[in-house]
Protein backbone atom coordinates (compact mmCIF):
# COMPACT_ATOMS: atom_id res chain seq x y z
CA UNK A 1 0.00 0.00 0.00
CA UNK A 2 1.52 3.41 -1.18
CA UNK A 3 1.13 5.75 1.70
CA UNK A 4 -0.16 8.93 0.44
CA UNK A 5 1.74 12.30 2.00
CA UNK A 6 0.99 15.72 1.78
CA UNK A 7 4.16 16.64 -0.36
CA UNK A 8 2.55 14.46 -3.07
CA UNK A 9 -0.09 15.68 -3.31
CA UNK A 10 -0.88 18.08 -6.23
CA UNK A 11 -0.96 22.11 -4.97
CA UNK A 12 -4.78 22.09 -5.45
CA UNK A 13 -5.10 18.97 -2.76
CA UNK A 14 -2.63 20.36 -0.76
CA UNK A 15 -3.90 23.92 -0.56
CA UNK A 16 -7.25 22.51 0.52
CA UNK A 17 -6.12 20.75 3.25
CA UNK A 18 -3.80 23.75 4.80
CA UNK A 19 -7.20 25.86 4.32
CA UNK A 20 -8.21 23.54 6.56
CA UNK A 21 -6.05 24.88 9.44
CA UNK A 22 -7.05 28.15 9.17
CA UNK A 23 -7.81 28.36 12.67
CA UNK A 24 -4.78 26.40 13.69
CA UNK A 25 -1.91 29.22 13.40
CA UNK A 26 0.82 27.26 15.12
CA UNK A 27 0.75 24.64 12.94
CA UNK A 28 0.59 26.85 9.54
CA UNK A 29 3.96 28.58 11.00
CA UNK A 30 5.14 24.36 11.34
CA UNK A 31 3.89 23.84 7.89
CA UNK A 32 5.81 27.21 6.10
CA UNK A 33 9.12 26.40 7.58
CA UNK A 34 8.98 22.46 5.66
CA UNK A 35 9.62 23.49 2.00
CA UNK A 36 9.41 26.77 -0.08
CA UNK A 37 6.30 25.21 -1.81
CA UNK A 38 4.42 24.54 1.94
CA UNK A 39 5.51 28.19 2.70
CA UNK A 40 3.08 29.58 0.00
CA UNK A 41 0.58 27.45 0.60
CA UNK A 42 0.62 28.20 4.32
CA UNK A 43 1.06 31.88 4.38
CA UNK A 44 -1.68 32.31 1.69
CA UNK A 45 -3.76 31.28 5.06
CA UNK A 46 -1.84 33.50 7.90
CA UNK A 47 -1.90 36.30 5.65
CA UNK A 48 -5.31 36.43 4.60
CA UNK A 49 -6.71 38.09 7.59
CA UNK A 50 -4.70 41.08 9.72
CA UNK A 51 -5.60 41.71 12.93
CA UNK A 52 -3.86 45.02 14.73
CA UNK A 53 -4.12 46.72 17.74
CA UNK A 54 -0.47 48.46 18.49
CA UNK A 55 1.57 50.49 16.49
CA UNK A 56 4.57 48.28 16.85
CA UNK A 57 2.41 45.72 15.20
CA UNK A 58 2.55 47.81 11.73
CA UNK A 59 6.53 48.22 11.83
CA UNK A 60 6.69 43.98 12.05
CA UNK A 61 3.84 43.65 9.38
CA UNK A 62 5.62 46.51 7.24
CA UNK A 63 8.61 44.86 7.58
CA UNK A 64 8.00 41.09 6.94
CA UNK A 65 5.18 42.35 3.88
CA UNK A 66 8.32 44.07 2.09
CA UNK A 67 10.83 40.81 2.43
CA UNK A 68 8.21 38.68 0.81
CA UNK A 69 5.61 40.95 -1.06
CA UNK A 70 3.26 38.06 -2.15
CA UNK A 71 2.28 38.04 1.18
CA UNK A 72 0.55 40.94 0.47
CA UNK A 73 -1.13 39.35 -2.55
CA UNK A 74 -2.55 36.90 0.55
CA UNK A 75 -4.20 39.68 2.21
CA UNK A 76 -8.13 39.76 2.24
CA UNK A 77 -9.18 41.09 5.49
CA UNK A 78 -7.42 43.95 8.16
CA UNK A 79 -9.05 44.65 10.69
CA UNK A 80 -7.08 47.76 13.07
CA UNK A 81 -8.58 48.25 16.38
CA UNK A 82 -6.35 51.29 17.49
CA UNK A 83 -5.27 51.04 21.42
CA UNK A 84 -4.84 54.45 23.02
CA UNK A 85 -1.62 55.18 24.27
CA UNK A 86 -0.08 52.36 21.56
CA UNK A 87 -0.45 54.36 18.28
CA UNK A 88 3.17 54.82 17.72
CA UNK A 89 3.64 53.13 14.68
CA UNK A 90 0.11 53.09 13.28
CA UNK A 91 1.43 55.99 10.82
CA UNK A 92 3.19 52.91 8.84
CA UNK A 93 -0.57 51.31 8.55
CA UNK A 94 -1.32 53.33 5.44
CA UNK A 95 1.70 51.73 3.85
CA UNK A 96 0.96 48.58 4.80
CA UNK A 97 -2.97 49.37 2.90
CA UNK A 98 -0.51 50.59 0.12
CA UNK A 99 0.82 46.81 -0.62
CA UNK A 100 -2.92 45.01 -0.98
CA UNK A 101 -4.37 45.15 -4.13
CA UNK A 102 -6.64 42.15 -2.76
CA UNK A 103 -8.31 43.60 -0.04
CA UNK A 104 -11.83 42.78 0.31
CA UNK A 105 -12.74 43.82 4.01
CA UNK A 106 -11.42 46.68 6.07
CA UNK A 107 -12.14 47.89 9.43
CA UNK A 108 -10.73 51.08 10.89
CA UNK A 109 -11.28 52.02 14.22
CA UNK A 110 -9.16 55.18 15.53
CA UNK A 111 -7.45 54.62 19.28
CA UNK A 112 -8.92 58.14 20.00
CA UNK A 113 -12.60 57.41 19.00
CA UNK A 114 -14.09 56.21 22.39
CA UNK A 115 -15.30 58.45 24.79
CA UNK A 116 -13.31 61.77 25.92
CA UNK A 117 -10.35 60.35 24.18
CA UNK A 118 -10.32 62.63 20.94
CA UNK A 119 -9.49 65.35 23.12
CA UNK A 120 -5.63 64.04 22.97
CA UNK A 121 -5.41 62.61 19.45
CA UNK A 122 -2.14 61.77 19.43
CA UNK A 123 -0.61 61.50 15.80
CA UNK A 124 -4.37 60.31 14.93
CA UNK A 125 -5.16 63.09 12.58
CA UNK A 126 -1.81 62.23 10.51
CA UNK A 127 -2.88 58.66 10.22
CA UNK A 128 -6.54 59.43 9.12
CA UNK A 129 -5.39 61.89 6.47
CA UNK A 130 -2.96 58.93 4.83
CA UNK A 131 -6.21 56.64 4.83
CA UNK A 132 -8.01 58.86 3.64
CA UNK A 133 -5.73 59.81 0.63
CA UNK A 134 -5.90 56.01 -0.65
CA UNK A 135 -9.46 56.07 -0.54
CA UNK A 136 -9.92 59.13 -2.50
CA UNK A 137 -8.15 57.30 -4.86
CA UNK A 138 -9.53 54.08 -4.97
CA UNK A 139 -13.17 55.73 -5.20
CA UNK A 140 -12.20 56.53 -8.73
CA UNK A 141 -15.65 54.64 -10.16
CA UNK A 142 -13.30 53.19 -12.90
CA UNK A 143 -12.46 49.53 -12.39
CA UNK A 144 -8.64 49.13 -13.54
CA UNK A 145 -8.12 45.47 -14.90
CA UNK A 146 -4.42 44.78 -13.99
CA UNK A 147 -3.19 44.72 -10.37
CA UNK A 148 -0.02 46.47 -11.24
CA UNK A 149 -2.08 49.98 -11.98
CA UNK A 150 -4.94 49.52 -9.71
CA UNK A 151 -5.05 51.84 -6.91
CA UNK A 152 -5.01 49.72 -3.59
CA UNK A 153 -8.41 48.86 -1.80
CA UNK A 154 -10.55 49.77 -4.79
CA UNK A 155 -11.55 45.66 -4.62
CA UNK A 156 -12.81 46.57 -1.07
CA UNK A 157 -16.54 44.81 -0.83
CA UNK A 158 -16.94 45.75 2.61
CA UNK A 159 -15.37 48.27 4.66
CA UNK A 160 -16.19 50.18 8.54
CA UNK A 161 -14.65 53.50 9.96
CA UNK A 162 -14.87 54.49 13.39
CA UNK A 163 -13.01 57.27 13.35
CA UNK A 164 -12.58 60.69 15.12
CA UNK A 165 -11.65 64.64 14.09
CA UNK A 166 -8.68 66.42 15.38
CA UNK A 167 -9.21 67.04 18.91
CA UNK A 168 -12.71 66.26 17.90
CA UNK A 169 -15.33 63.38 18.41
CA UNK A 170 -16.94 63.79 14.67
CA UNK A 171 -14.48 63.52 11.55
CA UNK A 172 -15.14 64.79 7.93
CA UNK A 173 -13.26 64.46 5.28
CA UNK A 174 -15.17 65.49 1.69
CA UNK A 175 -12.20 63.88 -0.37
CA UNK A 176 -12.98 60.57 1.24
CA UNK A 177 -16.55 60.89 1.53
CA UNK A 178 -16.02 60.47 -2.79
CA UNK A 179 -13.80 57.70 -2.36
CA UNK A 180 -16.54 55.99 -0.08
CA UNK A 181 -19.54 57.19 -1.64
CA UNK A 182 -17.96 56.43 -5.72
CA UNK A 183 -16.41 52.93 -4.82
CA UNK A 184 -16.50 50.99 -8.00
CA UNK A 185 -16.88 47.65 -5.99
CA UNK A 186 -18.12 48.75 -2.43
CA UNK A 187 -21.33 46.55 -1.73
CA UNK A 188 -21.22 47.18 1.99
CA UNK A 189 -20.46 50.52 3.71
CA UNK A 190 -20.85 51.42 7.91
CA UNK A 191 -19.01 54.37 9.16
CA UNK A 192 -19.87 56.30 12.66
CA UNK A 193 -19.87 59.97 14.03
CA UNK A 194 -19.18 61.64 10.48
CA UNK A 195 -20.51 64.72 9.43
CA UNK A 196 -22.28 64.06 6.28
CA UNK A 197 -22.61 67.99 5.62
CA UNK A 198 -23.01 68.18 1.76
CA UNK A 199 -24.09 71.52 1.23
CA UNK A 200 -21.20 73.62 1.13
CA UNK A 201 -20.47 72.84 -2.75
CA UNK A 202 -18.95 69.67 -2.10
CA UNK A 203 -19.67 67.51 -5.63
CA UNK A 204 -20.63 64.00 -5.33
CA UNK A 205 -21.78 62.70 -9.01
CA UNK A 206 -20.83 59.91 -11.39
CA UNK A 207 -22.25 58.44 -14.66
CA UNK A 208 -21.94 55.07 -13.25
CA UNK A 209 -23.92 53.71 -10.49
CA UNK A 210 -22.28 52.19 -7.49
CA UNK A 211 -22.61 48.00 -6.23
CA UNK A 212 -23.78 49.67 -2.58
CA UNK A 213 -26.02 47.27 -1.38
CA UNK A 214 -25.42 47.86 2.89
CA UNK A 215 -25.22 51.12 4.10
CA UNK A 216 -24.91 51.89 7.57
CA UNK A 217 -24.70 55.42 9.43
CA UNK A 218 -24.02 55.41 13.02
CA UNK A 219 -24.19 58.44 15.30
CA UNK A 220 -23.82 60.94 12.27
CA UNK A 221 -24.70 64.54 11.34
CA UNK A 222 -26.10 64.47 8.36
CA UNK A 223 -28.53 67.16 6.54
CA UNK A 224 -30.95 66.56 4.19
CA UNK A 225 -28.52 67.25 1.07
CA UNK A 226 -25.88 64.66 1.98
CA UNK A 227 -28.49 62.10 2.35
CA UNK A 228 -30.21 62.78 -0.90
CA UNK A 229 -26.96 62.80 -2.59
CA UNK A 230 -25.52 59.66 -0.66
CA UNK A 231 -28.85 57.72 -1.67
CA UNK A 232 -28.42 58.50 -5.42
CA UNK A 233 -25.32 57.04 -5.93
CA UNK A 234 -26.09 53.48 -5.19
CA UNK A 235 -27.89 51.45 -8.47
CA UNK A 236 -29.60 49.00 -6.17
CA UNK A 237 -29.41 49.62 -2.06
CA UNK A 238 -30.96 46.88 -0.36
CA UNK A 239 -30.63 48.01 3.72
CA UNK A 240 -30.24 51.44 5.23
CA UNK A 241 -29.78 52.10 8.64
CA UNK A 242 -30.00 56.01 9.35
CA UNK A 243 -28.71 56.70 12.67
CA UNK A 244 -28.43 60.04 13.37
CA UNK A 245 -26.44 61.88 16.38
CA UNK A 246 -28.88 60.70 19.52
CA UNK A 247 -25.34 59.77 21.78
CA UNK A 248 -23.08 62.64 21.36
CA UNK A 249 -25.13 65.55 20.61
CA UNK A 250 -23.27 68.19 23.37
CA UNK A 251 -20.57 68.06 20.44
CA UNK A 252 -20.86 70.81 17.95
CA UNK A 253 -22.66 69.85 14.31
CA UNK A 254 -22.76 71.49 11.00
CA UNK A 255 -26.16 73.30 10.70
CA UNK A 256 -29.31 71.93 9.70
CA UNK A 257 -28.55 68.40 10.51
CA UNK A 258 -30.38 65.56 12.26
CA UNK A 259 -34.41 65.12 12.82
CA UNK A 260 -34.43 64.75 9.00
CA UNK A 261 -37.89 63.41 9.38
CA UNK A 262 -39.42 65.95 11.17
CA UNK A 263 -37.45 68.83 10.49
CA UNK A 264 -37.48 68.21 6.62
CA UNK A 265 -39.94 65.61 6.16
CA UNK A 266 -40.54 66.56 2.37
CA UNK A 267 -36.65 66.28 1.29
CA UNK A 268 -36.20 63.23 3.84
CA UNK A 269 -39.26 61.27 1.85
CA UNK A 270 -37.59 62.59 -1.57
CA UNK A 271 -33.92 61.14 -0.53
CA UNK A 272 -35.63 57.72 0.69
CA UNK A 273 -37.24 57.72 -2.54
CA UNK A 274 -34.33 57.40 -4.74
CA UNK A 275 -34.11 53.47 -3.28
CA UNK A 276 -37.84 53.02 -3.41
CA UNK A 277 -37.51 50.08 -5.98
CA UNK A 278 -34.72 48.22 -4.47
CA UNK A 279 -34.80 48.87 -0.26
CA UNK A 280 -35.76 45.66 1.52
CA UNK A 281 -34.83 46.91 5.14
CA UNK A 282 -34.74 50.58 7.00
CA UNK A 283 -33.58 51.25 10.42
CA UNK A 284 -33.95 54.74 11.71
CA UNK A 285 -32.80 56.16 14.82
CA UNK A 286 -33.65 59.84 15.30
CA UNK A 287 -31.70 62.44 17.06
CA UNK A 288 -34.57 63.06 19.35
CA UNK A 289 -37.24 60.50 19.41
CA UNK A 290 -39.74 63.00 20.87
CA UNK A 291 -39.28 64.52 17.33
CA UNK A 292 -41.01 61.89 15.94
CA UNK A 293 -44.52 63.22 16.57
CA UNK A 294 -43.76 65.97 14.53
CA UNK A 295 -44.72 63.55 10.91
CA UNK A 296 -47.01 64.84 9.41
CA UNK A 297 -48.25 61.45 7.93
CA UNK A 298 -48.86 63.12 4.43
CA UNK A 299 -46.11 60.92 2.45
CA UNK A 300 -46.66 57.14 1.96
CA UNK A 301 -44.23 54.09 0.97
CA UNK A 302 -46.64 52.66 -1.37
CA UNK A 303 -43.88 53.35 -4.08
CA UNK A 304 -41.50 50.83 -1.67
CA UNK A 305 -42.93 47.86 -3.31
CA UNK A 306 -39.28 45.56 -1.33
CA UNK A 307 -39.27 47.48 1.63
CA UNK A 308 -39.78 44.32 4.06
CA UNK A 309 -38.50 45.14 7.29
CA UNK A 310 -38.71 48.51 9.21
CA UNK A 311 -37.09 49.39 12.76
CA UNK A 312 -38.27 52.49 14.12
CA UNK A 313 -35.45 53.31 17.82
CA UNK A 314 -37.26 55.83 19.41
CA UNK A 315 -39.29 56.49 22.38
CA UNK A 316 -42.88 54.95 23.52
CA UNK A 317 -45.97 57.34 21.89
CA UNK A 318 -43.30 58.77 19.72
CA UNK A 319 -44.08 57.46 16.36
CA UNK A 320 -47.67 56.53 16.30
CA UNK A 321 -47.97 58.78 13.23
CA UNK A 322 -45.53 57.25 11.47
CA UNK A 323 -46.49 53.62 12.46
CA UNK A 324 -49.86 53.92 11.05
CA UNK A 325 -48.29 55.10 7.81
CA UNK A 326 -46.11 52.89 7.30
CA UNK A 327 -48.39 50.01 8.23
CA UNK A 328 -51.56 51.54 5.95
CA UNK A 329 -49.28 52.13 2.89
CA UNK A 330 -46.39 49.50 3.10
CA UNK A 331 -47.30 47.19 0.17
CA UNK A 332 -44.89 44.21 1.37
CA UNK A 333 -44.28 45.29 4.98
CA UNK A 334 -43.67 41.79 7.12
CA UNK A 335 -41.57 42.69 10.18
CA UNK A 336 -42.30 46.24 12.33
CA UNK A 337 -39.42 46.33 14.96
CA UNK A 338 -39.91 48.97 17.89
CA UNK A 339 -36.69 50.05 20.21
CA UNK A 340 -38.97 51.83 22.64
CA UNK A 341 -37.08 53.71 25.64
CA UNK A 342 -39.40 54.16 28.42
CA UNK A 343 -38.52 56.89 30.16
CA UNK A 344 -39.38 57.71 33.84
CA UNK A 345 -42.75 59.09 32.21
CA UNK A 346 -43.42 56.40 31.06
CA UNK A 347 -42.17 53.37 33.84
CA UNK A 348 -44.45 55.73 36.43
CA UNK A 349 -47.19 55.65 33.84
CA UNK A 350 -47.19 52.13 33.99
CA UNK A 351 -46.63 51.24 37.32
CA UNK A 352 -49.49 53.87 38.38
CA UNK A 353 -52.27 51.70 36.03
CA UNK A 354 -50.66 48.20 37.49
CA UNK A 355 -54.15 47.39 38.92
CA UNK A 356 -56.25 48.68 36.67
CA UNK A 357 -57.83 46.25 34.20
CA UNK A 358 -60.75 48.23 33.10
CA UNK A 359 -61.59 48.53 29.10
CA UNK A 360 -60.91 52.16 29.35
CA UNK A 361 -57.43 52.21 30.73
CA UNK A 362 -56.69 48.96 28.67
CA UNK A 363 -58.50 50.92 25.32
CA UNK A 364 -55.64 53.78 26.24
CA UNK A 365 -52.36 51.46 26.27
CA UNK A 366 -49.59 52.16 23.71
CA UNK A 367 -49.99 48.94 23.04
CA UNK A 368 -53.60 48.04 22.73
CA UNK A 369 -53.14 51.21 20.13
CA UNK A 370 -50.35 49.64 18.38
CA UNK A 371 -52.28 46.53 17.90
CA UNK A 372 -55.42 48.47 16.10
CA UNK A 373 -52.45 49.95 13.73
CA UNK A 374 -50.79 46.42 13.38
CA UNK A 375 -53.95 44.98 11.67
CA UNK A 376 -54.01 47.66 9.17
CA UNK A 377 -51.43 45.50 7.62
CA UNK A 378 -52.27 42.92 5.27
CA UNK A 379 -48.55 41.40 5.16
CA UNK A 380 -47.43 41.88 8.43
CA UNK A 381 -46.46 38.86 10.12
CA UNK A 382 -43.73 39.60 12.91
CA UNK A 383 -44.03 42.51 15.65
CA UNK A 384 -40.42 42.64 18.10
CA UNK A 385 -40.74 45.50 20.65
CA UNK A 386 -37.65 45.95 22.24
CA UNK A 387 -38.23 47.82 25.42
CA UNK A 388 -35.02 49.45 27.74
CA UNK A 389 -36.05 50.92 31.18
CA UNK A 390 -33.51 50.97 34.81
CA UNK A 391 -36.84 49.23 36.13
CA UNK A 392 -37.05 45.31 35.90
CA UNK A 393 -39.39 43.49 33.57
CA UNK A 394 -41.86 42.17 36.64
CA UNK A 395 -42.75 45.60 37.26
CA UNK A 396 -44.64 45.66 33.87
CA UNK A 397 -46.07 42.12 34.74
CA UNK A 398 -48.55 43.88 35.78
CA UNK A 399 -52.48 42.68 35.85
CA UNK A 400 -52.64 45.67 33.40
CA UNK A 401 -50.25 44.89 31.37
CA UNK A 402 -51.28 41.38 31.01
CA UNK A 403 -54.69 42.40 30.15
CA UNK A 404 -54.06 44.94 27.68
CA UNK A 405 -51.27 41.88 25.92
CA UNK A 406 -54.60 39.81 25.71
CA UNK A 407 -56.59 42.38 23.95
CA UNK A 408 -53.47 42.83 21.62
CA UNK A 409 -53.56 39.28 21.00
CA UNK A 410 -57.03 38.61 20.38
CA UNK A 411 -57.32 41.75 17.91
CA UNK A 412 -53.85 40.24 15.73
CA UNK A 413 -54.70 36.77 16.16
CA UNK A 414 -57.07 36.57 12.78
CA UNK A 415 -53.86 37.78 11.25
CA UNK A 416 -51.71 35.82 12.28
CA UNK A 417 -48.96 38.34 13.69
CA UNK A 418 -45.76 36.66 15.71
CA UNK A 419 -45.34 39.36 18.57
CA UNK A 420 -41.98 38.95 20.70
CA UNK A 421 -41.20 41.98 23.37
CA UNK A 422 -37.41 41.96 24.43
CA UNK A 423 -36.52 44.07 27.80
CA UNK A 424 -33.22 45.57 27.86
CA UNK A 425 -31.94 46.08 31.40
CA UNK A 426 -30.38 49.60 31.40
CA UNK A 427 -28.04 50.09 34.68
CA UNK A 428 -25.66 52.64 35.80
CA UNK A 429 -23.41 52.96 32.58
CA UNK A 430 -24.90 52.59 29.30
CA UNK A 431 -22.36 52.12 26.22
CA UNK A 432 -23.23 54.87 23.60
CA UNK A 433 -22.69 54.39 19.73
CA UNK A 434 -20.87 53.12 18.33
CA UNK A 435 -20.51 50.06 20.28
CA UNK A 436 -17.24 49.70 19.83
CA UNK A 437 -14.30 46.48 19.96
CA UNK A 438 -14.30 44.94 23.43
CA UNK A 439 -17.45 46.92 24.34
CA UNK A 440 -20.61 44.24 25.57
CA UNK A 441 -24.00 45.86 24.39
CA UNK A 442 -26.71 45.52 26.84
CA UNK A 443 -28.37 42.14 27.19
CA UNK A 444 -32.02 42.16 26.11
CA UNK A 445 -34.64 39.23 27.77
CA UNK A 446 -37.10 37.58 26.10
CA UNK A 447 -40.33 38.49 28.47
CA UNK A 448 -43.35 37.59 26.00
CA UNK A 449 -43.53 35.44 23.04
CA UNK A 450 -46.72 34.97 21.20
CA UNK A 451 -45.66 31.96 19.73
CA UNK A 452 -44.42 30.67 22.78
CA UNK A 453 -47.36 30.61 25.41
CA UNK A 454 -46.57 34.50 26.03
CA UNK A 455 -45.21 35.75 29.06
CA UNK A 456 -42.05 33.66 29.91
CA UNK A 457 -42.45 32.03 33.26
CA UNK A 458 -39.29 33.29 35.03
CA UNK A 459 -39.89 37.03 34.21
CA UNK A 460 -40.25 37.70 38.60
CA UNK A 461 -36.67 36.41 38.42
CA UNK A 462 -34.42 38.66 35.29
CA UNK A 463 -32.39 41.50 36.59
CA UNK A 464 -33.59 41.59 40.13
CA UNK A 465 -32.13 44.81 42.05
CA UNK A 466 -32.35 46.04 45.32
CA UNK A 467 -33.73 49.03 46.80
CA UNK A 468 -30.36 51.17 47.02
CA UNK A 469 -29.74 50.33 43.56
CA UNK A 470 -33.19 51.09 42.34
CA UNK A 471 -32.84 54.97 44.04
CA UNK A 472 -29.46 55.32 42.62
CA UNK A 473 -31.08 54.37 38.95
CA UNK A 474 -33.76 56.93 40.03
CA UNK A 475 -31.83 59.37 40.18
CA UNK A 476 -29.65 58.60 37.31
CA UNK A 477 -32.48 59.23 35.49
CA UNK A 478 -33.76 62.49 36.51
CA UNK A 479 -30.61 63.89 35.63
CA UNK A 480 -30.94 62.18 32.58
CA UNK A 481 -34.45 64.16 32.14
CA UNK A 482 -32.65 67.49 33.09
CA UNK A 483 -29.97 67.21 30.54
CA UNK A 484 -32.37 66.72 27.53
CA UNK A 485 -34.23 69.42 28.96
CA UNK A 486 -31.43 71.77 29.01
CA UNK A 487 -30.43 70.52 25.39
CA UNK A 488 -33.81 71.27 24.37
CA UNK A 489 -33.94 74.51 25.92
CA UNK A 490 -30.96 75.32 24.35
CA UNK A 491 -31.70 74.65 20.92
CA UNK A 492 -35.05 77.22 21.39
CA UNK A 493 -32.85 79.69 22.35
Amino acid sequence: MTLITLDSLPDELAGLIVDCLSDDRATLLNVAVTSSRFQDLAESVLWRRLFIREGQQCKRLLQSLRVRRARATAIHEIELRGTSRHEVGLQKFHKILALTHNLRELIVQSPTCKQRMWSKDGNWPVIKQDIESLLQCSGSNALRPNNATRPPLQLLKRLTIHSAGEKARYWSSNSAFRGLFLHPCLEELTISCANIDLSQGTVIHSKHATPLKRLTFVECNINSVGLTVVLSLPRALEHLYLGENRDNRKERSPPACNNLLSDEEDQFFDALKRQAHSLKTFVYRPSRPQSLTAFSGSHSFSSFEALESVSILGKLGTSDQLESTLLSTSPNLQTLVLALDLDRHAARTFLSLAMETDAESISNSPLFKLAKRAILSSTLRDVRIVGSSYRPPSDFHSPHMIAVMERFMEIVRNRNIHLTINYEIRREWTPIHPILYHVQEPIQHVIFDSANDGWVANINGIAIIGEDERRRLEVMELMEEEDEFMEESSDLD
